[in-house]
């Protein structure tokens, strides 16, 4: 089990993780170690609603790499680029668990959307760290919709400094202070559409 600087974007954290343990960012990889369905492009996906998303996104889904599409029919979308996969679409309301030695400490959701910027509270079902993302890093931040887990990453939030994760780090570098920028603090977090209820994803239309 590594343990890096809790409050770090991912971009800076791929090339500081073990080779072994960098499987977690591909969506391919991690959908399939945890038995969620997945289709890469080029693959034949059944009629239904989905999310099309990059496979490898290392600059986070605000990069705008995350479009929902409609299937009306069972197909092979090769008409869209390879190295992105297709996941179920949901709707349901987005939790963030962060966890320290594997064990969670606190729970985020989105409860309601404002503009371009979602609201959140500490308040959520606190859930046991999978198997398979056991031992990788002392600090864990697994993303998911529902019941699905869509993204994980081995760190915090920096977006919410937690005083508990700064003083455990400070064990290891007494002089640690968390970065005082936002991790995607210079554009809005995600882009969304607000059509019967909410979404995080941009719709596009099936072509």
């Amino acid at each position: 089990m590594i343990t890096m600087p809790p409050y770090l974007p991912e971009i800076d954290v791929y090339p500081m993780l073990p080779p072994l343990d960098r499987w977690i960012f591909s969506k391919l990889s991690l959908y399939n170690a945890l038995l969620q369905p997945i289709w890469p492009v080029g693959t034949w996906v059944p009629a239904g609603d989905y999310c099309l998303r990059p496979v490898v996104n290392i600059g986070g889904m605000a990069g705008g790499g995350f479009k929902k599409i409609s299937l009306t029919e069972e197909r092979n979308i090769l008409h869209k680029p390879y190295g992105y996969c297709l996941t179920p679409w949901t709707d349901e309301l987005r939790h963030w668990r962060l966890y320290l030695e594997d064990e969670c400490i606190e729970v985020q959701r989105t409860v309601r959307i404002e503009g371009d910027f979602e609201i959140m509270e500490q308040n959520g079902e606190r859930r046991e760290l999978p198997q398979i993302l056991r031992g990788i890093s002392r600090y864990m931040l697994v993303e998911s919709l529902g019941d699905t887990i869509i993204d994980v990453s081995p760190r915090h939030m920096n977006e919410e400094m937690n005083d508990l994760v700064v003083a455990d780090y400070r064990e290891f570098v007494p002089d640690y202070e968390p970065p005082d920028y936002a991790c995607y603090g210079f554009r809005p977090y995600m882009r969304r559409l607000q059509r019967d209820g909410w979404t995080y994803l941009e719709e596009v239309e099936n072509d």
